[in-house]
């Protein structure tokens, strides 16, 4: 996957003309195998390596009269690599089960110059120590963890069925976000010595029924992400109405954030 974007700016003095763009391409390669067992497990396993390349910016002059100066931010490499299992496991006509477990991990990788800081202070230049400099595909840092979840349903009707899921995800490229700017633009970043990974666990819990022509699920969501130190807690209702092609679709949600310590 390759993403890029770019701005032209253009004021009214076109000494002032430049260019301003990023890209991120993201380059994988997944293994996928399945194997069905006494027709009540589904198992697939597999293993995949995600290659990204991120140039966080770029700032080109338009024209011989501008004087904006030209501006390229060091580009990244992080590589990333997982193991992964997962079993559908049918119980019964009423119950079911969906286990997975996936173990992540992430490297960056240079070239790339890092400035290391003293532990325990704000990160700024009067606790910087020194600036590391790595070589091409040397190792800068390294992260990973497992990633677990779970879902579990079970028919109260044919029609009615209550569902609740578990699950935890590590994240190890960021979005960058500036609304200060007349012109916002959102780039990446990846994890590296400063930038630890994201970390988030979500538990849910839904009930839907089914009408001839009328499909209403309700779930709530409880999603708690590390860096945040915060909870998110979700309720949504939504009603799905499908009356031979015409389609119609009500939703309700309630967001609510709960900061903790």
């Amino acid at each position: 996957m390759i993403v890029g974007r770019g701005i032209h700016a253009t004021e009214y003095n076109s000494d002032k003309d430049f260019n301003l763009g990023y890209r991120i391409n993201e380059t994988e390669i997944k293994l996928k195998l399945f194997k069905l067992y006494k027709n009540a497990h589904k198992i697939n396993y597999g293993l995949s390596s995600k290659l990204y390349l991120v140039s966080p910016g770029q700032v080109n002059p338009i024209g011989e009269s501008s004087i904006v100066q030209p501006l390229d931010i060091q580009g990244e490499k992080g590589w990333e690599s997982a193991l992964f299992i997962s079993d559908n496991v049918t119980v019964n006509e009423k119950f079911s089960i969906d286990l997975g477990l996936r173990y992540s991990f992430y490297a960056a990788l240079g070239s790339s110059s890092q400035p290391i800081y003293e532990d325990g202070v704000p990160k700024n230049e009067a606790s910087l120590i020194e600036i590391k400099e790595f070589d091409n595909n040397e190792f800068i840092k390294t992260y990973g963890g497992p990633e677990a979840r779970i879902s579990a349903r079970y028919l109260l009707a044919p029609d009615i069925s209550v569902k609740a899921a578990y699950n935890n995800t590590f994240q190890y490229i960021h979005t960058l976000t500036n609304n200060t700017t007349v012109s916002p633009t959102d780039t990446w970043k990846l994890s590296d010595t400063n930038i630890k990974p994201q970390r988030a666990s979500q538990v849910s819990l839904g009930f839907f029924k089914n009408f001839d022509n009328l499909y209403i699920p309700f779930r709530c969501v409880a999603s708690d992400v590390s860096e945040s130190k915060s909870v998110i807690l979700t309720s949504c209702f939504t009603i799905i109405s499908k009356p031979s092609l015409s389609y119609f679709s009500l939703d309700w949600n309630i967001i609510t954030l709960y900061p903790f310590a």
